[in-house]
């Protein structure tokens, strides 16, 4: 498995066959010059319905011919938004095999506003996403607080790397994002969901140094870095 990544919360994960981008905030991004038009991927992934995390996903999918995999109530609206485009419902705590990979939904605490314009007037749940790819798996958290079932997820999965959100105001910050990796147990840990903001500013090196005085593997990735695991 292969990560890039790709600014804010987005990542692109790769296979030797297969690609996937996970909440692709790439054309509005302020720190970060990438073309949604030069992503190819065979799906796009998106934890929920905020802006900064619906992104390109639309402008993606239809350039990849691929579908969109997020949960039923945001499935919904992008094909109100978009009838052209292809989706595939995911669900929390199901595990659906795909051609690429594994995708599970987790909880995550987090506001549930959908920011795609149309006459849809359902919310759609914040989640987090476990996706596995050649039997290792990736858990994107997604935007989230701390609570109870990090450790139930923890317990039940081999995780191989956790994307840990640790701007603060609207998730986990840096204090909080360890007690996260005490609970979910994964082998590496990367930062994501910072600096993109004036009010998510946070230093990715004073949560290394929080991390691996805590015990943890952590790497951090420049942006369009990519790392192997």
């Amino acid at each position: 498995m292969k990560i890039t990544y790709l600014g804010h919360a987005s990542l692109l994960v790769q296979s030797k066959n297969y690609s996937v981008i996970i909440d692709p905030y790439l054309s509005k991004n302020p720190l970060i010059d990438i073309d949604p038009k030069t992503i190819n991927v065979d799906a796009v992934i998106v934890s929920h319905g905020h802006h900064d995390h619906i992104g390109d996903s639309i402008t993606i999918a239809k350039n990849n011919h691929c579908p969109i995999v997020a949960s039923r109530q945001l499935c919904n609206h992008f094909l109100l938004s978009d009838h052209s485009v292809s989706t595939i419902s995911a669900q929390i705590g199901v595990r659906t095999q795909l051609a690429w990979g594994e995708i599970e939904l987790t909880p995550a605490i987090h506001g549930d506003k959908v920011d795609i314009i149309n006459n849809l007037k359902d919310t759609a749940p914040p989640t987090g996403i476990l996706l596995t790819m050649n039997g290792k798996t990736l858990y994107h958290l997604g935007d989230t607080y701390l609570f109870d079932e990090m450790k139930t997820i923890g317990d039940t999965h081999t995780i191989a790397i956790a994307a840990l959100p640790i701007g603060g105001i609207y998730t986990t910050d840096i204090d909080e994002s360890i007690i996260v990796a005490k609970k979910i147990k994964a082998k590496q840990y990367i930062p994501i969901h910072y600096d993109t903001f004036e009010d998510i500013q946070a230093n990715p090196k004073e949560w290394q140094e929080k991390m691996q005085s805590n015990g943890f593997n952590t790497t951090l990735i420049n942006y369009k870095e990519t790392i192997s695991i």
